[in-house]
């Protein structure tokens, strides 16, 4: 089983970093139909264009605020997706950390987060990196 949950974060991460290669550096169209940020639009836009129908007057200026804040949102599952990949892999591997808390999933998704915001590792920190330190 830890295997598979491996196999899943590593897929993640390889699917969010060539969508992200795709969308932001190639100069091509993309014709594959399964892409994030093709399921993302295409499932925030519905919504956004329903709420703004009903605005009114203020129909256009919501519309034009869509495209600005989609990237942000974009961004931000790009981000999760990438956390939640690195998580799995970590807690799939056997998730080796040293902690007096007991040590589940989202143990291994605060320390993703905390080292991918690179906002130090807080009061988690996985033992092969402390034996790794002092060994050089």
């Amino acid at each position: 089983m830890s295997y598979l949950i491996t196999a899943i974060g590593a897929i993640l991460i390889l699917a969010v970093l060539f969508d992200t290669f795709e969308v932001i550096i190639l100069p091509r169209q993309v014709t594959r139909r399964i892409r994030f940020t093709r399921i993302f639009y295409r499932t925030t836009w519905i919504p956004w264009a329903a709420v703004a129908e009903r605005l009114g007057r203020r129909r256009e200026a919501s519309l034009g605020a869509y495209g600005p804040f989609s990237l942000l949102l974009l961004l931000s599952l790009w981000a999760f997706v990438l956390i939640l990949g690195f998580a799995l892999i970590h807690y799939g591997s056997g998730s080796r950390l040293n902690t007096t808390e007991s040590i589940n999933f989202l143990t291994d998704l605060y320390l993703s987060a905390t080292t991918f915001f690179t906002l130090g590792l807080g009061d988690v920190t996985p033992a092969t990196v402390h034996s790794r330190i002092f060994v050089a």
